[in-house]
């Protein structure tokens, strides 16, 4: 008999430790402030995995030209820039931004210069290929290469891309983020001139929104001028 009790007062202690185990194991993984920390913590990856979705690099040479040397404001000058991928194509702009007619043909650049000290030289995949039919260029040692730089910018282009992909496959995308099913986001990116392109599912009330902001520079898809733009992720 003594023993039988003992037994069963075992079994009951035994009991109570599996229950409050349940109810333990139960308010750890169902808890909201476990459920925030989640997507506190997803947000700065869901920034990351968003930014490099849409960014774009832009392979930048700054170029010296003498006047006089064999070519003179409003003629085709063309320069050799060589290791730039086949897939990139060519903007040419002033010290102030204004772009130049141009075109790209392999390792070559031709465009018609306005008499301009420096040009940049600017690579990109988002850049439009240019069928501009230009005079024949000048050849010469007009110019030098000062420097060179590679940065990375939004692009409009991969935006409205990310923007479709989202009304269209929103699931998918989140796989593609590897983001995790409980949570959801959304973004929004303001540009300088007030234009705004919105992705965003109703956000539920009782969760909590987490968000951040960066500026950054924006490649406009239009006329492939550089701006910049603010671009706010948000996750709940």
């Amino acid at each position: 008999m003594v023993y039988k009790k003992a037994g069963a007062h075992i079994e009951i202690i035994l009991a109570f430790i599996i229950f409050f185990s349940v109810i333990g194991f139960a308010l750890y993984f169902f808890s909201p402030l476990k459920s925030s920390r989640i997507v506190d913590s997803t947000l700065d990856y869901a920034f990351a995995e968003i930014i490099k979705n849409v960014s774009v690099d832009i392979d930048t040479y700054t170029v010296i030209i003498n006047a006089g040397e064999g070519i003179n404001a409003g003629e085709v000058a063309q320069l050799e820039i060589e290791g730039e991928e086949g897939n990139k194509n060519v903007r040419v702009t002033d010290d102030s931004g204004d772009v130049m007619l141009s075109k790209r043909s392999d390792d070559f650049v031709s465009f018609v210069w306005g008499g301009e000290k420096l040009v940049l030289i600017e690579f990109s995949e988002d850049f439009v290929d240019s069928d501009l039919s230009l005079d024949t260029p000048k050849s010469g040692s007009y110019y030098q290469i000062a420097s060179s730089k590679t940065r990375r910018a939004i692009s409009e282009k991969r935006v409205i891309k990310l923007n479709e992909s989202y009304y269209t496959n929103y699931l998918g995308l989140k796989e593609d983020f590897n983001l995790p099913r409980r949570v959801d986001f959304a973004f929004l990116l303001i540009l300088n001139n007030g234009d705004e392109i919105e992705a965003s599912i109703q956000t539920p009330g009782e969760r909590e929104v987490f968000s951040n902001s960066k500026r950054m520079e924006i490649l406009r898809q239009a006329d492939e001028t550089s701006d910049f733009a603010e671009l706010t992720v948000r996750v709940w």
